[in-house]
């Protein structure tokens, strides 16, 4: 007895067509945090033009992960977040926003304590000022600063 076993067809498979859709999500918190993340999903179609395809022709992949940025909002503006620091003044402690200057901090809600400038310096009252700042140098964290007095500053 003979038996003839024909050959498979031939055949290629093309590049699968796919569909892409983007799922974009925007989330804002009772505290002002916005969340924006996006992630996909593609659908895939392979075509083959002969031969023997087993089953599962076509199907969906769905693509898990996202890229989230995170900001805080306060009355629609963004804002940075600002660093404050500690320093003292003789023996009391005061604070400022990090960077600030002496003549900035006079004029902020920072200065609890009176001062005030003349002449670059910064005083307390008319014989008292700080020793050794003028009103252009930045506050140096944790930093105690004496206090000279009796005149006017050098």
């Amino acid at each position: 007895m003979n038996v003839t076993v024909n050959a498979m067809p031939s055949g290629s498979a093309t590049t699968p067509a796919t569909t892409i859709t983007a799922n974009p999500t925007i989330s804002v918190s009772e505290s002002g945090l916005i969340t924006a993340s996006v992630s996909k999903t593609q659908g895939v179609t392979p075509t083959v033009s002969a031969g023997y395809v087993a089953s599962g022709t076509a199907g969906e992949v769905t693509v898990n992960g996202s890229n989230t940025q995170q900001l805080t909002v306060y009355n629609g503006a963004h804002h940075s977040v600002i660093a404050i620091i500690s320093f003292t003044i003789g023996t009391r402690s005061y604070q400022a926003q990090d960077g600030m200057t002496w003549g900035e901090w006079v004029e902020s809600e920072y200065n609890t304590g009176g001062f005030y400038t003349i002449s670059n310096y910064i005083y307390i009252n008319e014989n008292y000022y700080v020793a050794g700042v003028k009103s252009t140098e930045v506050i140096i964290a944790d930093y105690t600063y004496g206090v000279s007095g009796g005149g006017a500053a050098d």
